[in-house]
């Protein structure tokens, strides 16, 4: 789940972009022929992006499409020791194959009206869903003060400026805003990563610092009120070693000690140890 999670709106923004090009192209509409034919083969059951690994989408060739033979002169057909045979459906197929794909695929044109890949959005959202109904609220709190964390961090390296991409590189990137953090995660649910924004998260500036101490803070508070120590600890010490790399000592300190208490469950445990 935590990578459907992960992978799920890049691959519905990918699928949104080939169906443009699609479109664009001429080419049939999703469901494509040769994506109803493999769900008649699965009896219609759905493909999704689990399903990738197991199964591989084969474009069908419009052969009305295809440029004609230059056929052999009879010179080179009497010059030929080889005994001539019917032609059959293998045979024409590998012919198809064998020849110069610039043959097959006239200017790209018939390359990019067909997708080797599904195209059902539908499904992708659903089994996102699906992955968000199964992820616990406190995993889903943990995972989000985590991520703040990450992004709060490389918002700190040498010419990053937050919410906006570097421009130092000399690749030009498409100029992407991001929406403020919030110390909740954001309810998903109803996203449809219709535009690159919905599947990218920018680097934050260091004055949403106390956005990534309050996510950790709220994560805290759920971990402890479900006795999920161990996790609850883990979050203090992560807390405290963030505050300690921006030079915070005290407060490193005092996270660090919660964190004491919260494993040993003693309060007061950095003073107290030896009583």
């Amino acid at each position: 789940n935590r990578y459907c999670e992960l992978t799920t709106p890049l691959i519905v923004k990918a699928q949104r972009s080939l169906v443009d090009r699609v479109l664009e192209n001429g080419g049939p509409p999703p469901p494509q022929p040769h994506y109803r034919f493999m769900l008649r083969q699965r009896e219609d059951r759905p493909i999704g992006s689990r399903d990738y690994l197991e199964l591989q989408l084969v474009t069908a060739i419009d052969k009305r499409k295809l440029q004609p033979k230059q056929q052999p002169t009879q010179a080179e057909q009497s010059d030929s020791q080889q005994p001539q045979r019917p032609a059959d459906e293998a045979d024409e197929a590998a012919d198809v194959f064998a020849r110069d794909p610039h043959e097959i695929y006239e200017n790209g044109l018939v390359a990019r009206q067909l997708s080797c890949v599904p195209l059902d959005m539908e499904t992708s959202l659903d089994e996102f869903r699906q992955a968000l109904d199964a992820t616990s609220s406190t995993s889903k709190s943990l995972r989000h003060a985590r991520q703040l964390a990450l992004l709060y961090m490389a918002g700190q390296q040498e010419g990053v400026t937050g919410f906006q991409r570097p421009s130092s590189s000399g690749v030009q990137f498409r100029d992407v805003t991001d929406k403020p953090p919030t110390s909740m995660p954001p309810d998903r649910r109803t996203e449809k990563f219709a535009d690159a924004a919905d599947c990218t998260k920018l680097p934050l500036p260091k004055s949403q610092l106390p956005v990534v101490v309050e996510a950790y803070e709220k994560a805290i508070e759920l971990l402890s009120a479900k006795k999920q120590r161990s996790l609850a600890a883990q979050a203090y010490r992560e807390l405290g070693c963030l505050l300690l790399h921006l030079e915070r000592p005290r407060d490193a300190l005092f996270y660090w000690s919660e964190c004491l208490d919260c494993l040993l469950g003693v309060e007061d445990a950095l003073n107290n140890w030896h009583s």
